[in-house]
């Protein structure tokens, strides 16, 4: 039988961009792999692509003059309920972790009887947000018409009702948010040869996004949470075998010798630990010991390690036994 890992390929079969929606479709193969082996990953990458990725979408509005959404302002053509629907139909991508406002504030043809029509291209520009779909239909002003509007852009994951949200005050108006930037997924897993044997699979996924988010970075950051969800689960019930079982001294001061050449996986590093290492390029514990003792300023400096994240790294680090430059470690902590 092959070592059919040597073997293991990617690829990229098909990606598609809609011109008037700005949608993406991705068709992507992987193989070959072990009998069974399709249906475990494309199962697993399937549900995380539709509940776990992060996106950006209207949480909530503000409308001058109005302060509930069954009101109506004069001179358009929807009333409120429906200006919200067509707001919730906005595709945006956000480069802010924090909250983003935009703001819309449009007036009818005055000197024609022709309506306005207003879509997302009349909403001002900010420089953290991206409108995926500018041509999206908001609504239809006549000349008396006015709409002045403030929106709400928020990061999350799924569907959130407006019932879990809280209202700033009065005139705050809350919106159910789509934020999950995948669509669609699709997986099929035919039989792949490799060599005289045929009973390997050949995985193969589509992706639909909204334009958001191509469809190769959703599957790339699907992975990456499995593989981090995973390693730190294998992380507790490695754990828990070993505080069930007593190794021999000579089993431990081999350990220890070696300790230094430990993988971060090996630490049992929380999943937001793990991956903010794995981003800094630091895989081993020596590469770790390095930063923390001579550099520990740039170990805080690596994007989403915050203060309690860098607080367990070196709990966990002190743990197994590792002396510490304390003076650098405080400094840090204090800055």
């Amino acid at each position: 039988m092959p070592d059919i890992k040597e073997m293991l390929k990617f690829e990229t079969i098909e990606l598609r961009e809609d011109r008037v929606t700005r949608a993406r479709y991705g068709k992507f193969s992987i193989e070959p792999l072990e009998s069974g082996w399709g249906v475990t990953l494309g199962n697993a990458i399937r549900r995380v692509l539709l509940s776990s990725m992060e996106g950006a979408a209207v949480t909530s509005v503000e409308i001058d003059n109005v302060s509930h959404e069954f009101s109506s302002l004069p001179g358009m053509r929807e009333d409120i309920t429906d200006l919200l629907l067509n707001v919730k139909g906005l595709v945006l991508s956000s480069s802010s972790p924090e909250e983003e406002i935009l703001r819309i504030d449009v007036r009818g043809n005055e000197d024609s009887d022709q309506p306005r029509r207003v879509t997302a291209r009349d909403i001002q520009p900010n420089p953290n947000v991206e409108i995926i779909n500018p041509d999206h239909y908001l609504v239809e002003l006549n000349h008396e018409g006015h709409l002045s509007m403030t929106l709400y852009v928020n990061h999350g994951k799924g569907y959130q009702e407006t019932s879990e949200k809280v209202a700033r005050d009065y005139r705050n108006i809350q919106i159910d948010a789509i934020f999950t930037p995948v669509k669609k997924v699709n997986y099929t897993v035919v039989d792949t040869r490799v060599g005289q044997f045929t009973n390997f699979d050949k995985l193969i996924l589509e992706i639909w996004t909204n334009g958001s988010i191509l469809p190769q970075e959703a599957l790339k950051n699907s992975l990456e949470l499995l593989v981090g969800e995973i390693t730190y689960i294998y992380g507790l019930v490695k754990e828990s075998m070993s505080d069930s079982l007593v190794a021999p001294v000579d089993v431990v001061l081999e350990e220890n010798e070696q300790g230094e050449d430990k993988l971060i996986e090996e630490l049992e590093l929380s999943v937001r630990a793990y991956n903010c290492l794995k981003r800094a390029r630091i895989n081993t514990l020596r590469e770790l010991l390095e930063i923390i003792n001579q550099r520990p300023e740039d170990l805080k400096k690596i994007k989403n390690l915050g203060q309690k994240t860098y607080e367990e790294i070196v709990e966990k680090v002190e743990k197994l036994g590792f002396e510490l430059n304390k003076v650098n470690i405080d400094e840090v902590n204090n800055q």
